[in-house]
């Protein structure tokens, strides 16, 4: 029995060390679990990107359609699937493709599963302007943002 206890603590000691915590389906994700996927940047790291040159051509004619939006004065294209099949790539290949240059304002910004709208409403103003933004209130920037965008054609990509 005690080698049995001592083995038990023994491993108990190294799943602490080694940082390994028992999840159970349905927990919220903790302040850790947000950071673990990078952040995404508009800059291309892909050399080529295969098998995506229909999706391309589907989002860029979406993209570009001038037709209005019956129930909104906007139109969400999204990208959804599982983790790892390259949504922020296609993402990242229609924003920088030639067609979307004419967009302006464009913004990149990192929507991580830590939801913060004071900090994604200040990175969206940062892109927007190219300049660091010193608004500490969600009410004066989500103003700010609404007269930089208002009247203009919006291309954002939410990770």
């Amino acid at each position: 029995m005690d080698d049995i206890s001592n083995r038990l603590e023994q491993l108990w000691e190294e799943k602490k060390e080694l940082g390994l915590i028992k999840k159970i389906a349905g927990d919220a994700p903790s302040s850790t679990d947000a950071h673990q996927r990078p952040p995404t940047t508009c800059v291309p790291t892909e050399h080529a990107v295969y098998g995506r040159d229909d999706d391309t051509a589907k989002i860029l004619e979406l993209v570009s359609s001038d037709e209005p939006n019956d129930d909104a004065n906007f139109c969400v294209i999204p990208i959804v699937g599982m983790g790892g099949i390259g949504k922020t790539t296609l993402a990242r290949k229609v924003y920088n493709d030639k067609e979307v240059k004419i967009f302006n304002p464009k913004a990149w910004v990192c929507v991580s599963d830590d939801f913060d709208l004071l900090r994604i409403s200040k990175a969206i103003i940062e892109s927007i302007t190219g300049r660091s933004c010193d608004l500490k209130d969600l009410n004066a920037m989500q103003i700010q943002l609404k007269h930089k965008v208002a009247g203009k054609k919006i291309l954002t990509c939410r990770r």
